[in-house]
């Protein structure tokens, strides 16, 4: 499936997926900025339906986590354990650009509350859930129907 990258001054452009986004920003670089000028490596575009796939990785996801957790009563990292973090790995690989970014926050703010407290924790686990409610939820389920 082909992605856009939007330009800072609106025009978008379609590569396709055999396309890496190292390459293409190389490519738009080249084609419309001048020499002094850095273009970031584009992001996926991430749509209502891209989003709305994300819900069922999350629960798969949870589900995943909680049949590790299981197996990581009888010695954590044991072969098993491992083999279902690869699973988790994949399945983290399949989630939209944009729920990638909101994990990346909820671990940035998280970070933050490390050590400060459980007033500032509570805070940063409310915060958390602001940034991906439906995610969080999502992936909770998962856990909890495992």
């Amino acid at each position: 499936m082909p992605y856009i990258v939007e330009l800072p001054d609106g025009r978008r452009v379609e590569f396709p997926d055999s396309v890496p986004k190292e390459q293409a920003s190389q490519i738009i670089q080249a084609q419309f900025y001048s020499q002094g000028q850095q273009l970031a490596a584009p992001q996926e575009e991430t749509g209502t339906l891209r989003r709305a796939l994300d819900v069922p990785v999350q629960v798969a996801s949870g589900i995943t986590t909680g049949v590790r957790l299981i197996t990581d009563s009888f010695g954590a990292n044991n072969a098993v354990s491992q083999n279902i973090r690869g699973v988790e790995g994949f399945l983290q690989n399949l989630l939209s650009a944009q729920a990638k970014n909101d994990q990346q926050e909820i671990a940035r703010i998280m970070k933050a509350a490390e050590d400060q407290g459980i007033g500032a924790n509570l805070r940063a686990a409310l915060q958390s859930i602001a940034t991906a409610p439906v995610d969080l939820i999502a992936h909770a389920a998962g856990t909890a129907g495992s």
